[in-house]
C-alpha cells in the first residue's frame, strides 16, 4: 500500500519508468505499480479540477485507476 498523506498539488513528482516519463502532482507515485494499492489520505488538500486531469494523463498512459 502507497499513501499519500499531506499536501497539495504545488509540488510535482517526475518518475521515468521504463522510459515512459509520468508527472505527478496529486497521486501517490505508487500509482505507476502494478499489484498495489495507493491510496489519497485525509491530510492532501485536493484541487479536483486538478485530479481529474491528472487521472485522466496517467491512464492514457496505461495505468489503471479505480
Amino acid at each position: 500500500v502507497i499513501v499519500r498523506f499531506q499536501g497539495g498539488h504545488n509540488a510535482g513528482h517526475t518518475l521515468v519508468i521504463n522510459n515512459i516519463t509520468y508527472k505527478l502532482k496529486l497521486l501517490p507515485s505508487g500509482i505507476v505499480r502494478k499489484n498495489k494499492i495507493s491510496i489519497i489520505g485525509n491530510g492532501v488538500v485536493i484541487d479536483p479540477w486538478a485530479l481529474i486531469d491528472e487521472i485522466k494523463q496517467v491512464k492514457k498512459q496505461g495505468i489503471k485507476i479505480t
